[in-house]
């Protein structure tokens, strides 16, 4: 199993799209300490606390919304979403685990329910609309930045970009992700074996294209 290990990111509203800003040395949101005093003033309902904590995790939240849909607007609807169940459920959070884990779960859970909802994205998307590529197996961490990945993840179409977002970086196993989205393991297998195809095919375009640019300078 390969797995793409990524340092905190955001996403920001470009000319052209959202742009996404990662920051090349990963820094935790707080320190566990004033996690928990946020957390527990959270908990008994401390206004100022609640909007400390909306300050502090909306961008990550954001972050992680923008891979699963086509634009920010939907992103933003996600976020909504997975936002007001983090204060439905925060005084269930019984501090057993990380906090910025028990949130990402209640984001990725959003996203995959609003993926379901949307009936015209899952009608769009065939599971067996492409062969199956020969070799599935390469390491491509080696071979792209961080900056490079994430642009290429957001090309993936939907439905391979789903998979390969639960597996590859969220680290949900194939039986996991089969089940969240009611399709097989095999299935679950084969998708991210094409996205991590689509994902060597553009690579390669990339060095083409810069190939092409050294031997015009």
């Amino acid at each position: 199993m390969y797995s793409y290990k990524f340092p905190a990111y955001d996403i920001k509203e470009g000319r052209k799209g959202p742009v996404f800003v990662v920051y090349l040395v990963p820094a935790p949101l707080s320190s566990r300490h004033l996690d928990n005093r946020l957390i527990e003033s959270c908990q008994k309902g401390d206004r100022r606390a609640l909007e400390q904590l909306y300050t502090q995790y909306a961008p990550k939240m954001k972050a992680i919304c923008i891979r699963y849909v086509h634009s920010m607007y939907e992103a933003e609807d996600v976020f909504q979403e997975a936002f007001i169940k983090v204060l439905r459920d925060i005084r269930n959070f019984n501090h057993q685990g990380s906090f910025d884990g028990w949130i990402r779960k209640i984001v990725v859970r959003s996203a995959i329910d609003h993926y379901k909802k949307n009936k015209g994205y899952m009608q769009s998307i065939s599971y067996e609309d492409m062969e199956e590529p020969e070799d599935c197996t390469g390491d491509l961490a080696s071979q792209l930045s961080v900056q490079e990945l994430l642009e290429i993840i957001q090309k993936l179409p939907l439905g391979y970009r789903l998979v390969f977002n639960l597996y590859a970086i969220e680290g949900y196993s194939h039986v996991e992700i089969a089940e969240m989205l009611s399709i097989s393991e095999s299935t679950s297998r084969s998708q991210l074996c094409k996205a991590r195809h689509l994902i060597q095919q553009e690579l390669k375009q990339q060095h083409a294209l810069l190939n092409e640019k050294r031997y015009a300078g």
